[in-house]
């Protein structure tokens, strides 16, 4: 056999070595991006239930009025999920423009060849994006000493007015931003508030109010609490935040900012 023989026949080994090494390296790092962070949210997740309780333990102020040290925590929180705010909404943004592209009428095949690779680029890395998202949640959660049930609460009404805005056009995670089982802690949640009250008149007018409330959320399981409206000294703790409130409301990470993770066999679950 000839040196150049030889040469072609070594070349083209090598490279289907190469090719063979990255077909198993590519989903092994990926796997590793994924896991790795929800493995660590998983571990934080437990640690905030042992300190604050589970998710539907939470109990909120019997008088109904917040605390702004908490409110304040919680926009802290909300700031620092802004970088994976922007990668998922910039995922879903170009599968919207993709989903678009079966409206029209004349195609630009380059273009449509661009935006397929931006919006593979984009669901490749969605795995990761989410495991950073609990992630962060979760750690964040830990550095404000706040639980999960409490960090619910406070967005739920907080975002009393977005949650219940017609949904976007497309949604890359939902149907909608509150699960059936959230909503569910949240009923939990207002219950151990209607136990925490006292017997004092005060007290008398909100167990009147929680009491209507907890009736409508038994009656339509779809509902949020206060969808009506918040109550009026609760909503008078929100003005003064409101402006920044609304800049930090993700619609795109709201479908799973609220979930719990659990390690399910070799599997990771969010619900």
């Amino acid at each position: 056999m000839s040196e150049n023989k030889v040469g072609c026949l070594k070349s083209t080994l090598i490279g289907c070595g190469l090719a063979v090494l990255a077909a198993i390296a590519v989903p092994v790092i990926l796997a590793v991006m994924v896991v790795m962070p929800l493995n660590r949210a998983v571990a934080d997740r437990q640690v905030i239930e042992q300190r604050f309780g589970a998710q539907e333990d939470y109990v909120p102020p019997a008088s109904g009025l917040l605390d702004t040290a908490r409110v304040e925590a919680f926009i802290d929180i909300q700031h620092a999920l802004l970088d994976v705010c922007e990668d998922m909404r910039a995922a879903e943004a170009s599968v919207a423009e993709m989903e678009a592209i079966d409206d029209q009428e004349e195609i630009n095949r380059l273009e449509v060849m661009k935006l397929a690779w931006k919006t593979t680029r984009n669901m490749v890395g969605m795995g990761s994006v989410i495991g950073h998202l609990y992630e962060s949640r979760n750690r964040e959660l830990l550095e404000a000493e706040m639980g999960l049930g409490e960090f619910t609460y406070l967005f739920v009404t907080a975002y009393n007015r977005q949650l219940h805005e017609p949904p976007p056009k497309f949604q890359l995670f939902g149907p909608g931003p509150v699960n059936s089982r959230v909503r569910g802690a949240l009923r939990s949640m207002l219950r151990n508030q209607l136990e925490a009250l006292g017997t004092t008149e005060a007290d008398d007018d909100r167990r009147s109010a929680l009491v209507g409330e907890i009736n409508r959320l038994e009656g339509d399981e779809s509902r949020l609490p206060w969808q009506d409206g918040l109550p009026e000294d609760l909503a008078a703790v929100y003005a003064p935040f409101r402006t920044r409130l609304d800049e930090l409301y993700c619609p795109a990470a709201a479908p799973l900012l609220l979930m719990v993770n659990e390690k399910r066999g070799l599997a990771i679950e969010g619900h």
